[in-house]
């Protein structure tokens, strides 16, 4: 199957349409959102001059679809590299846009577009997995990613062995989790009372002291969200996702 579309070249710091989309300023809770990792030049304050779009060649819906496309070079500011090559400051990247004239349009796209790279994979000998994942700032319902399985990896894959269901951890929907026996034998039953606890920081220590387990108890996390302080209940032997959180706050 191939795919036809206009080959282009857009600025590699677009701070304008960046700031037009809301994109410039990062999120203040989420420590793994991409928008944190732009990069953003002090010698310019503007940025890199530029501006590319679409809107001013596109006059009516007569003029879709529309497929464009580039390789270029991207810059991310991360932290460090990790394992070798991945997650360097500077790489190059194929990345396409499609503008269609309604949902179902897209739909077709977004199909045809997966099977163009399943079968791009496949010709070059790639053993992958197409799993769902998170779509962060980019938005959107409909988001995958194509994963080569590795345990030198940087992300966790959750794969369902009976019917093949597979999404990243970071968009991998969980059902409720069972409740812990020890939390059923009659513990709500006893009076809401005050108990004073000096010296005990940790879930595990406030259990120890209560002489409960830690499912029993509801942790309180705090997250500054658009300067507003929002507070989210966690059973007291899970962790959060803060990229569901986010969602969710979205």
């Amino acid at each position: 199957m191939k795919i036809a579309g206009l080959e282009m070249k857009v600025p590699s710091l677009p701070r304008e349409l960046m700031e037009e989309t809301g994109r410039w300023n990062p999120w203040t809770w989420c420590t793994s959102c991409a928008t944190e990792r732009l990069f953003r030049p002090r010698l310019h304050p503007r940025g890199y001059p530029g501006r590319t779009s679409v809107r001013r060649d596109i006059r009516s819906w007569r003029d879709l679809p529309l497929l464009v496309y580039q390789m270029q070079t991207k810059f991310r500011d991360e932290p460090r590299p990790r394992g070798g090559l991945l997650r360097v400051r500077e790489f190059i990247m194929f990345d396409g846009y499609s503008f269609d004239r309604d949902e179902a349009a897209l739909d077709v796209a977004y199909k045809t577009m997966t099977a163009v790279y399943e079968n791009t994979f496949r010709r070059c000998g790639v053993e992958f997995l197409a799993v769902e994942a998170d779509a962060g700032d980019i938005g959107g319902t409909d988001n995958h990613e194509f994963m080569v399985l590795s345990p030198s990896g940087e992300d966790s894959v959750l794969r369902c062995e009976a019917c093949g269901y597979a999404a990243n951890a970071e968009r991998c929907p969980v059902p409720p989790p069972a409740p812990d026996p020890a939390c059923a034998s009659g513990n709500g039953d006893k009076p809401l009372e005050i108990v004073s606890t000096p010296g005990v920081r940790t879930v595990d220590e406030v259990a120890g002291l209560l002489g409960t387990s830690p499912a029993c108890i509801v942790k309180t996390l705090l997250f500054l969200a658009d300067d507003a302080p929002v507070a989210a209940l966690v059973r007291g032997d899970r962790d959060i996702n803060e990229i569901k959180l986010a969602g969710i706050w979205a």
